[in-house]
């Protein structure tokens, strides 16, 4: 091995093939970014209301719904021999209310008639019948064995 073991053969590279190692020039660091968080929106608490204000608030026939979310309201309307059909197709997919798809001619059509600030439309949601909160298919059998029917219908 001799002479030449002592010679690293990168020696004999030209110098188009060597590594070439540039010194980085130091930058400036980097700007820092400013982060604006949005302003946080207030929402003001939910108030229990008195008994009168409430009652009030019912005989209007609207309230704040669950929450404070949506319009909720009641509606009663009553079966009779010649009129015994509601007239409305419902959805139970949810199994907890009875969303309205339709409105056909029936007792929800009159009474959307005579009481136009508080129909029921598509799109509504029935959360009670006579009381019962669920589920939707004993709401469901409520409807059609019960004469007179208290519905409680949210709207949101």
């Amino acid at each position: 091995m001799g002479a030449a073991g002592g010679k690293c053969c990168a020696d004999d590279v030209t110098a188009a093939q060597q590594d070439i190692m540039q010194a980085v020039p130091a930058q400036a660091p980097m700007a820092e970014e400013l982060v604006k968080s949005s302003p946080v929106v207030k929402t003001s608490p939910v108030v229990a209301q008195s008994p009168a204000e409430s009652k009030k608030r019912e005989v209007e026939g609207v309230s704040a719904g669950v929450g404070g979310y949506g319009k909720e309201f009641t509606v009663q309307v009553t079966k009779t021999q010649d009129r015994s059909r509601l007239g409305i197709d419902v959805d139970l997919t949810d199994g907890i209310a009875l969303y309205i798809e339709k409105i056909n001619d029936g007792i929800i059509s009159d009474w959307n008639k005579a009481n136009p600030s508080k129909e029921i439309r598509p799109g509504d949601r029935v959360l009670s019948v006579n009381g019962s909160k669920g589920p939707a298919s004993e709401m469901t059998e409520l409807c059609k064995t019960q004469t007179t029917l208290e519905l409680k219908v949210v709207r949101d």
